[in-house]
Parts: C-alpha cells; structure tokens; sequence
C-alpha cells in the first residue's frame, strides 16, 4: 500500500467521560479534518506524524523511516509497528 492511499488518519477529540473532559483518537476520513489547521492528526497504523499532501485529500508520513515501516505507508504490509516518535 503506498502513502497515498492513506485517506484515514485519526484525529484527537474531547470527550465528555463521568463529569470530565478526556482526549481520545477517533479514525476518521481524512477529507474530514483537511481544513482543520488546529487538528492534531497522526497514522492510524503505526500512530507516527503525518501530514496533507497539497490537495487535502490524503497524507503523507513526516518521517521517511515511518513510512518505510508502516502498513500504510510504502513498506512491506505486515511490517506493523509504532513509529519511533509516536504522536500522543
């Protein structure tokens, strides 16, 4: 699978839990959240930094070795595993 087809990513939300505020990552589209400057997004498979290509309709890994070892950037499917600088 290439980098662009990432068209999901997950992006970090509030949620209301017993009384209190709580961030969570939720996967969404990323058409979603394309105009979205303040959004913090990461990959949904290896959780590393991405960013939009210049047309918003997909992204791209920030770091080259991200990529190289996620299902959903360039590397071989199944090499799965956190990036080495995981977005939190």
């Amino acid at each position: 699978m290439a980098d662009t087809a990432m068209e999901r990513c997950e992006v970090k939300r509030l949620f209301l839990v017993n009384g209190a505020k709580e961030p969570r990552w939720v996967n969404v589209a990323v058409t979603d959240v394309a105009n979205d400057s303040e959004a913090m997004i990461r990959c949904a498979y290896c959780h590393g930094a991405i960013k939009f290509n210049k047309g918003g309709d997909y992204v791209l890994h920030r770091w080259r070795t991200d990529g190289d070892n996620c299902q959903g950037g360039h590397g071989p499917r199944g090499a799965q595993g956190l990036s080495s600088k995981p977005v939190n």
